[in-house]
């Protein structure tokens, strides 16, 4: 299963500093097709829409080792959330011990899936509504490693990252024993060479054998990555399989928007109506949006600082709810649909705004909170923090406005009032 985003937030303390920018991405099946057209490693699988399509489809997917059934939706976590329909779990696999080996088993489960919403700890608890599950086969594995392909902004270079240790707990892996995770950054004029495709392959501690086959799959993924712009590929687990063989289990892709006019294929792929709704609601103004599980509605400038706010809430011992970055292009509308979303959110306690005014005027800011809240009562504790252009005068507004909140003199006690004002509204 992926786990992009912590993984990120590892190469980003320990390699530099890494924009995460929330841009398109896809359904793992519609990942796996873009990568096999370059000649990538897949295992085999159908795609279904109705319980009714999962015996003619599994016709075209003859196999001895059974079936895994994934929900496609665009949200992390399936393998710890639930479903309405009150199935535990939106992937079935062999290592849960759901081994599903006959097509009626396989149909069952998709019953249980699509025409349901999915919950987890991204999507709130509304959920989201799932229209479509992937039935694959089962591949037996020996291994299971880790690669990822991503952008480095600090050296405007792809950099590769690989390990030994792979799957649904790498990222505790890595956390643990850092020394298991290998990067190498790419000369964007060179690109993956042979050579040090086939060592980054010896790095993910494959037999002589096998490396020159992980080697070319790397490149392949490289070109890839490359040729598509995607912003960034992860495959967890790339597994080493019991015929000595590789293959990508898993495939999390995203794509730089700005190239959709280069790719207008891959974009056509996206459906709104698979997006979380509140997610989708936040795109609407250029809201860079996504639901976290803890209950400290944040609102920021810059994706870098968004996920330093949420770590520093962490630090004083509070939880995100959310990841929302306003962006440069803010708008005294964009911050008032901003608010009104934050505090829509029923789990949202304490909302901290937490803007560094460079590109962002704080004018704008300030006036937009003031536009939000004449329109609709807001009782939840506010901390705001404003610094940079026109703070001063921004939060004069604030004040003449008789908006009530909590005034942060810096980043840090920002981060501890707002954790403060939670714990207390929680009673």
């Amino acid at each position: 299963m992926s786990v992009g985003r912590g993984i990120l937030r590892y190469a980003k303390r320990a390699f530099g500093r890494l924009t995460f920018v929330r841009l398109l991405h896809l359904h793992e099946h519609q990942n796996k097709a873009l990568l096999q057209k370059f000649g990538v490693n897949v295992e085999r699988y159908v795609v279904v829409r109705s319980p009714q399509q999962v015996f003619s489809e599994l016709e075209q997917l003859p196999t001895e080792n059974g079936y895994v059934v994934k929900a496609q939706v665009l949200a992390g976590g399936r393998m710890k959330g639930y479903f309405s329909s009150g199935l535990i779990g939106g992937v079935h696999m062999a290592s849960q011990s759901f081994i599903l080996s006959r097509p009626h088993e396989a149909a069952s489960y998709t019953e249980q899936m699509i025409g349901h919403h999915l919950v987890t700890k991204q999507t709130g608890e509304e959920g989201v509504f799932v229209r479509k599950v992937m039935i694959s086969e089962k591949v037996d594995s020996l291994r299971e490693t880790y690669i990822a392909i991503l952008l480095d902004r600090e050296h405007s270079c792809p950099m590769i990252m690989v390990s030994p240790a792979g799957g649904i707990d790498v990222e505790e892996t890595v956390h643990k024993h850092p020394h298991l995770m290998f990067t190498e950054r790419v000369n964007i004029m060179e690109g993956l060479t042979w050579h040090v495709a086939q060592e980054l392959a010896e790095k993910m501690q494959f037999t002589k054998d096998m490396v020159d086959e992980v080697a070319e799959q790397l490149q392949r993924l490289y070109r890839a990555f490359i040729e598509m712009d995607a912003t960034q590929i992860e495959i967890n687990p790339f597994i080493h399989t019991v015929d000595n063989k590789v293959c990508c289990v898993d495939a999390k892709l995203r794509f730089d928007d700005s190239a959709a006019f280069r790719h207008q294929e891959i974009f056509d792929l996206r459906n709104d109506l698979d997006m979380n709704p509140i997610e989708r609601e936040a795109s609407k103004y250029n809201l860079s949006y996504i639901t976290l599980s803890g209950d400290i509605g944040c609102m920021v400038n810059g994706a870098g600082l968004a996920m330093a706010t949420m770590d520093i809430i962490k630090h004083y011992g509070g939880e995100p709810a959310n990841f929302l970055d306003v962006r440069g292009t803010v708008t005294e509308s964009s911050i008032c649909e901003a608010l009104r979303i934050l505090v829509a959110d029923p789990k949202v306690r304490c909302v901290f705004i937490n803007i560094f005014g460079g590109i962002v005027n704080c004018e704008t800011v300030a006036r937009g909170l003031i536009r939000a809240m004449g329109g609709m009562p807001i009782t939840l504790p506010l901390v705001i923090r404003l610094c940079g252009t026109n703070d001063q005068l921004a939060y004069h507004l604030l004040e003449e406005a008789g908006i009530n909140f909590h005034h942060a003199f810096d980043f840090s006690d920002g981060a501890e009032k707002a954790v403060e004002c939670t714990i207390t509204a929680r009673g």
